[in-house]
């Protein structure tokens, strides 16, 4: 056997690829989803990560914890640039939250059509900065909102719990979604949650509202729609964006609250009790 000579052929080979990494990616679609916490924008984020014609960033904010500290307008900028300007060429693999850069890979250079991260509006410091940017870059928005806002908040009431126990907010395909089992709801709690439902839909709107008035091209989406007609949905999703969704499933996030919350309530006849007393003070 000829060791030189497969030497030569791994080294051309290699270089080879070395090449084809550093060929730039045209035409890309530049897309943002604007959401609020448990409105199925990781749902969503995954699945279109497992098309590879997209490259995905989560949140391109989310490396801060917003309760004692915020990044600068300065650094949103830099971090918004890194994400949509960088030198976008096929070694683009991933999107890295904690060095707010792309990680890039020689060997696995495929071609890719589009990249998206989401960025909730609570994250966003300088609001008319934020729009001019995604003015002059194009950038297609998708806005996520969740219609249901009591589920909303009884699925982030149980994400917090799922945090303290395990330190993750969301569980994949191979954790065990009994791991919560069903909750006992505290009143103050529950409305606390109830009420951060309401101002997270709220804040979405508002800057969907923003985007509109400056002739920004916004998708209107929301959960319900997003999990019970999915496949109609994406289509709708694929035809604004431009681009194809081909894998339009995803098991890796799993739902950890039943759309029957009788399964997940220990206490559900006095939470009945307390949304009815809720109405009757809100028509009132």
């Amino acid at each position: 056997m000829n060791y030189s000579k497969i030497r030569r052929r791994l080294s051309n080979l290699f270089k080879l690829k070395r090449i084809r990494s550093k060929i730039p990616v045209k035409n890309i679609t530049k897309c943002l989803v604007l959401f609020h916490p448990r409105s199925g924008s990781s749902w969503l984020i995954k699945l279109l990560e497992e098309n590879k014609n997209f490259r995905v960033g989560y949140e391109i904010f989310g490396g801060y914890n917003y309760h004692f500290e915020s990044p600068t307008d300065l650094e949103q900028e830099q971090l918004l640039n890194n994400f949509y300007n960088s030198k976008l060429d096929r070694s683009v693999l991933a999107w890295n939250d904690k060095k707010g850069s792309w990680i890039r890979s020689i060997t696995n250079c495929q071609v890719y059509d589009a990249i998206i991260c989401k960025i909730s509006p609570y994250q966003i410091n300088n609001k008319q900065a934020f729009i001019e940017f995604i003015q002059q870059q194009n950038i297609k928005v998708i806005c996520l909102t969740r219609k249901d806002i009591v589920k909303r908040a009884i699925s982030e009431y149980r994400s917090n719990i799922l945090y303290k126990s395990i330190g993750i907010h969301n569980l994949t395909d191979d954790q065990e979604s009994s791991v919560l089992g069903s909750t006992k709801l505290e009143k103050a709690d529950f409305f606390s949650f109830l009420d951060r439902s309401l101002l997270g839909v709220k804040d979405v709107c508002s800057m969907a509202n923003l985007l509109t008035e400056n002739n920004v091209n916004i998708f209107q989406l929301n959960y319900e729609d997003l999990l019970k007609n999915t496949d109609s949905t994406l289509q709708e999703l694929e035809d604004f964006l431009g681009t194809t969704i081909k894998i339009r499933q995803t098991e890796k996030i799993v739902k950890i609250t039943d759309d029957n919350l009788e399964n997940v309530i220990s206490n559900y006849d006095e939470f009945e009790k307390w949304i009815d007393e809720y109405m009757d003070k809100i028509a009132t």
